[in-house]
């Protein structure tokens, strides 16, 4: 034992082992080898759960070739499939054969298409799908969502329209966006409904499911404005009014142009842009001065997209602009706007000497290639 006097002054006793150099060394010894067994089981392990990896790949590859080659005999073959005795496929086979659908599905078309839907009735499928929808994981759904999505029966819409309540947003997207291909009478309720509870999860996404449904979703999407959404839903239902080349619309573009925030704003300059009206005008002379440059610039620049001769003079004005982007974007689009706007630009530059870098760059991005 080792008596030790701490700062304190009480001696204390505390029980102490000394060990040997050649100990201490076997104990080192013992500890590598251990160490090393365990890193060998451990290698031995990873290459076990990577042949079964691999083993399974390969079964999952033959068995898409194979079901491959089946589905490609009964398209070509000339009878009807009623003479072909079908085998019923194997629930194995299932994620198999989806993939395959939507493979073919992007690639048939003509009388192979209608062929490929009729093996689709003739296999039931759509039960396949129904099961995959409603107990699969998020994956299954939205494979199977894309195969309803191009097939034509009543079916198989009441059970997209099923999925938009289900748990899950990017899954009620999905339903939502198959509904979209299907050009199917969607409620504008549902619609707005839908949209308000999915649009945080992609904006984008729900805009371009809104241009897919065309003029036939302006009421739901102008609704949607006016229903006092969140920012995403908003911007949705604004992107997809530009989008769809919406002549005219209910909702109030001159307040929206003063919205609080910057992105809702920079929307409001594209749906405005695409419209004749009053309002839409009022809207866009807002934007073009909005205290945010990147607005202004998107202003500018959606003006010369749109080809609006009718805004050349508060472009020009831009040219004055103290941030340069906007004196860019204002200058491109007047080259867009044809020979007055690059009239403009050269009295501009006459005034402000500065603006020549800019009116060059303007006008050699603008010169036909």
């Amino acid at each position: 034992m080792t008596v030790k006097q701490p700062i304190s002054g009480t001696l204390a006793v505390f029980p102490s082992v000394e060990l040997s150099e050649s100990g201490f060394l076997g104990a080192i010894w013992v500890v590598s080898v251990s160490l090393a067994g365990l890193s060998v089981l451990a290698l031995l392990l990873l290459g076990v759960l990577r042949a079964l990896r691999d083993a399974r790949a390969a079964r999952d590859r033959r068995r898409v070739e194979r079901l491959r080659e089946e589905i490609r005999g009964v398209l070509l073959v000339d009878a009807p499939l009623e003479d072909l005795g079908l085998r019923p496929f194997a629930p194995s086979e299932r994620r198999a054969l989806i993939a395959l659908l939507l493979e073919y599905f992007s690639t048939l078309q003509g009388d192979l298409l209608t062929r490929l839907k009729l093996l689709i009735r003739a296999w039931d499928v759509e039960a396949l799908l129904a099961t995959m929808v409603r107990r699969g994981g998020r994956h299954d759904k939205l494979r199977s969502l894309a195969v309803l999505s191009r097939l034509d029966s009543k079916s198989s819409l009441k059970l997209i329209r099923e999925v938009l309540n289900d748990e899950d947003g990017p899954v009620r997207l999905a339903a939502l966006s198959a509904l979209a291909n299907r050009r199917a009478d969607v409620p504008t309720d549902l619609i707005i409904e839908t949209a308000r509870r999915v649009a945080s999860e992609n904006v984008e996404l729900v805009s371009s499911v809104f241009r897919r449904m065309g003029v036939d979703a302006q009421a739901a999407m102008e609704g949607l404005v006016r229903s006092d959404p969140d920012v995403a839903a908003l911007g949705a239902a604004l992107g997809g009014l530009a989008e769809i080349g919406a002549s005219a619309t209910t909702v109030d573009l001159l307040a929206l142009s003063e919205h609080p925030d910057m992105s809702i704003r920079k929307r409001v300059a594209h749906l405005a842009a695409s419209m004749s009206t009053d309002a839409a005008r009022q809207a866009i002379l807002r934007l073009l001065v909005d205290d945010e440059a990147q607005v202004r610039e998107e202003a500018a620049r959606v003006l010369g997209d749109r080809k609006r001769v009718d805004a050349i003079e508060p472009l020009a004005a831009r040219l004055g602009d103290q941030v340069w982007g906007v004196r860019l974007a204002a200058c491109l689009s007047l080259v867009q706007l044809g020979p007055a706007g690059r009239l403009l630009i050269q009295a501009a530059v006459k005034e402000d000497p500065s603006l020549s870098a800019i009116a060059e760059e303007a006008l050699i991005a603008g010169a036909p290639a």
